[in-house]
């Protein structure tokens, strides 16, 4: 058991009212009190989970080399090494390797904005392409029920969010962190908040934990069949404060490598950020635009930044 709810979301798929108000109260209760939640009945075929995590492993177990051919580019496309990722606050490099990827554009110059880019395909595994963009789409397929029911639950319009994800900036990362013997320090990913929305993760083996509001940290270990969802820091500004974007970490204890896959869902870039605010409140953040936003946090989190 865990302290995170699982909720499940599979009446979400018939699109009703009841649903979005029965289903949206409760990823609304999670996303105020924890901020994290599982989520079963998610519509996400289980094929293409596998199919993800099989190209996870073989794309990072290509000689560093053939990676280092698909580095990542200025707008956040390819691979990161070892040592490319320092989150905010902290010193040591997070001990993981990572392959992003986005919105499948073949010529960037038609989009008036840095976040979307054509992505960095290795020339060595001409499956990547399909089955990363099939993933891509599948999470956000369900990540549009989750905004539409969490609209719902804050007294908006179904649409509300979802009618700013036209050409979302969102990005997908397949995750690598080596066995424990091999890290040079404990971090795989050092405590951090996420930049966006939210962020979808599929894992497979222990490792990530989250800090309550006690301070106190806790394990979110796999369960089968669900996906682990977080509020980022941009739909913490749009609720005013309401949804909670909390600090979490990876610690890989195990003897052998930890894959994970996650897709961090973030609406157009020009996408102006305002708090929803409920009768008589004040605005707890001043208004940003997503992008200028999440390029400000890869700026102090990337070294390839510099």
């Amino acid at each position: 058991m865990s302290w995170i709810p699982e909720i499940d979301i599979s009446s979400l798929h018939d699109g009703s009212a009841a649903a979005f108000h029965k289903v949206g109260g409760e990823l609304s209760e999670a996303a105020q009190n924890m901020g994290f939640f599982y989520i079963s009945g998610h519509g996400v075929d289980a094929s293409i989970i596998d199919s993800a995590f099989e190209i996870a492993e073989q794309f990072f177990l290509l000689p560093l080399n053939k990676k280092n051919q698909v580095e990542v580019s200025d707008s956040h496309r390819g691979f990161l090494s070892i040592g490319e990722s320092t989150m905010e606050g902290y010193q040591g490099a997070d001990q993981k390797e990572s392959y992003i990827w986005g919105l499948d554009v073949d010529d960037s110059s038609q989009f008036d904005q840095s976040l979307i880019a054509p992505n960095r395909w290795p020339s060595e595994m001409p499956r990547m392409r399909t089955v990363l963009c099939s993933y891509f789409d599948a999470i956000h397929q369900c990540s549009f029920k989750l905004l539409r029911a969490v609209a719902v639950s804050l007294g908006q319009n179904d649409r509300f969010f979802v009618e700013h994800f036209n050409r979302p900036t969102s990005r997908g990362s397949l995750i690598y962190y080596p066995p424990s013997k091999l890290a040079r320090n404990d971090y795989g990913v050092s405590p951090h908040t996420d930049f966006g929305c939210i962020s979808v993760l599929a894992q497979r083996s222990r490792g990530l934990q989250v800090q309550a509001k006690s301070g106190e940290w806790f394990k979110v270990d796999p369960i089968a069949g669900t996906l682990v969802v977080n509020v980022g820091d941009l739909l913490t500004r749009w609720t005013n404060g309401r949804f909670r974007s909390v600090p979490h970490c990876v610690i890989n204890e195990e003897t052998d490598a930890r894959f994970s896959v996650v897709v961090f869902v973030d609406p157009d870039s020009q996408t102006t950020i305002r708090p929803i605010l409920n009768s008589g409140e004040a605005p707890q953040y001043e208004a940003v635009e997503c992008e200028s936003y999440i390029t400000g946090r890869f700026n102090r989190s990337f070294a390839y930044r510099h």
